[in-house]
């Protein structure tokens, strides 16, 4: 059965394990006098880039995690390590505490490598991979109770755990959308939770499970088959360093046959994949049963029970101290939740009622001013109307920020001339940074489509908000704002890439989380020199989001700050 093959091969993981640590217990020396050949091209982008942070998955073992020091230890942490010598590269490596912020920290260009990943689609869209240098299957894990073979498709109704923003995740969300995906936050927390009944099945790549069912002692668990999915890890680099993945390719192409067998063989246990013939099994029965003896196996055993039961009873009160802080927390977050809705509803209601007597003031100011009355009486007229469109503009933004928060926001998909729309968009901008003082340049490439198909609306909301934060922030100087094709995107979409760069105060590196939080500002003080109430940027980048775009920025404080945001529009 297939049940009983995979558990002898957990057997022989634990053992040889033990035997080869010894072994492998020195790293593998990278100082063997090889080096990468660079082009001048090379060369040059490393000088210009002194350092490059990496951005590990925190628990990923044996490929990659932190250990007790807090340092970074597996097999991808070995390839860094010879990959620095041989190039001239130097990685700082960026401690996160989930693999989830790394993907987040790498779209906002806070981190510009990954050392252990596989390509899929979405990632594709802001990285570039190198070739594989680690295959690994993701197999189904289930209780040792359920002694059937099990696939995917046996597995349609049942609760199936995954890490979250794993590449595994993706694969069966595509194309397993029978199952019953529960996504966990790390491998450990899916194999204790299949283990307590939690799960019917837990997908996860052989070595970290092997990795964790022998540190946690957990022994209720037994692999029952295959998914058809091959973690394929690879290197991956920003988009817009190709000189970088370029560099990684040819260092990995360095390494020998020997020097990779060593580093796998030293942090995963060997063993037969899942489709072993029956002699394969046979012999690897005879090696363990030969060379350790049936008296020395009895006593492991009676050994290994009595772990189980103190492991057992450990996690059992962990378990129950831990539903019990759940029930806690789940509390706090429906009150907090529950006060949050009332406070959006609130703001939406508010705004709806603003709107009725504003509009009203707008159009009499309006009038009043086409009419011939003496500059002293058009001066307060036109503070009147000024005042009423910013007021129009905060409104809107409130409502904006209401259906988003809701889920209720939508997109409404219109063909509109994209050239004019933006010189109408930009009109209002430009004559507030112009009376600032401020010089205002647009650029629009030639190569635009003219006619474009999308939700127009969120496009000048977006827009607005982003001027208008970069006028307000802005003393002196100019603001420059560029539209261009982005040609990295390989769909039949037109992509308009937009970005907005001004010479204002900048950004703090402590302050950035803020810029995206509602209602939060840079300045938070009650004495900040700057108005506005901290909801514009959030809501920009939701739109961005929810036109299936997206929307991130740069900056250095006293420098300038430059947004950017892509967003997918059809072509008629």
């Amino acid at each position: 059965m297939i049940s009983r093959t995979y558990i002898l091969i957990f057997t022989a993981f634990v053992i040889l394990v033990h035997a080869q640590k010894a072994e492998s217990s020195q790293k593998i020396s990278p100082q063997n006098g090889i080096k990468v050949n660079l082009s001048a091209t090379e060369t040059e982008w490393l000088k210009q880039h002194p350092v490059i942070r990496v951005g590990p998955d925190p628990a990923f073992p044996p490929i990659e995690w932190f250990d007790k020091k807090g340092e970074l230890d597996g097999i991808a942490a070995e390839y860094l390590e010879i990959i620095q010598d041989r190039t001239g590269l130097k990685f700082t490596i960026v401690k996160l505490e989930s693999w989830e912020t790394v993907l987040d920290k790498t779209r906002a260009k806070e981190v510009d490598v990954w050392s252990a990943a596989a390509k899929n689609p979405e990632r594709e869209k802001y990285m570039r991979f190198t070739s594989p240098y680690l295959r690994l299957p993701a197999v189904i894990i289930v209780r040792s109770d359920k002694l059937r073979k099990h696939t995917l498709e046996s597995l349609k109704g049942k609760k199936v755990g995954v890490t979250f923003g794993y590449a595994v995740h993706d694969y069966l969300m595509e194309n397993y959308p029978e199952l019953e995906i529960t996504p966990m936050p790390d491998v450990v927390s899916g194999l204790r939770k299949l283990a307590f009944g939690g799960l019917d099945a837990f997908i996860a790549n052989i070595a970290t499970a092997s990795y964790y069912i022998e540190k946690e002692a957990i022994m209720n668990l037994h692999v029952a088959g295959e998914t058809g999915f091959i973690y394929q890890l690879s290197f991956a680099v920003r988009k817009d360093w190709p000189e970088l993945a370029g560099i990684l390719e040819k260092a990995l192409a360095t390494l020998t046959g020997a020097e990779k067998s060593n580093i796998v063989r030293k942090h995963i246990i060997e063993f037969k994949e899942p489709w072993l013939t029956r002699g394969e099994l046979t012999a690897l029965i005879l090696i363990i049963g030969g060379g350790l003896g049936i008296g020395f196996v009895l006593t492991w055993n009676r050994s290994l029970k009595n772990q189980v039961k103190l492991r057992t009873e450990e996690l059992s009160r962990e378990l129950a101290e831990r539903k019990k802080m759940e029930d806690s927390l789940r509390h706090a977050k429906e009150q907090a939740e529950r006060a949050n809705r009332m406070k959006t509803e609130m703001l939406a209601n508010t705004s709806h009622e603003l709107r009725t007597p504003l509009n009203s003031i707008m159009g009499f100011s309006r009038h009043l001013l086409k009419t011939e009355i003496t500059e002293e009486q058009r001066k307060p007229l036109k503070i009147i109307q000024d005042s009423s469109e910013k007021l129009l503009h905060l409104i809107n933004t409130l409502l904006d920020a209401g259906t988003v928060e809701h889920g209720i926001a939508e997109l409404d998909e219109t063909p509109f001339n994209f050239i004019e729309f933006m010189e109408m968009t930009i009109e209002i901008p430009k004559k507030s940074a112009e009376a600032k003082g401020l010089g205002f340049i647009y650029q629009i490439s030639p190569n635009v489509p003219a006619i474009l198909i999308g939700d127009c609306d969120k496009l000048m909301q977006i827009s607005k908000n982003i001027l208008n934060n970069a006028i307000k922030f802005t003393q002196k100087g100019e603001l420059n704002m560029k539209i261009y094709l982005d040609d990295e995107q390989k769909d039949k979409r037109a992509w308009i890439h937009f970005a907005v760069k001004d010479t204002g105060i900048g950004i703090p590196e402590d302050k950035k989380s803020l810029v995206f939080e509602n209602f939060k500002q840079v300045d938070g003080s009650i004495s900040r020199k700057f108005e506005g109430i901290g909801i514009g940027a959030s809501t920009s980048k939701q739109f961005a989001e929810l036109m299936g775009g997206r929307l991130w920025f740069e900056s250095v404080a006293g420098a300038g700050t430059t947004f950017h945001w892509i967003l997918p529009f059809s072509v008629p």
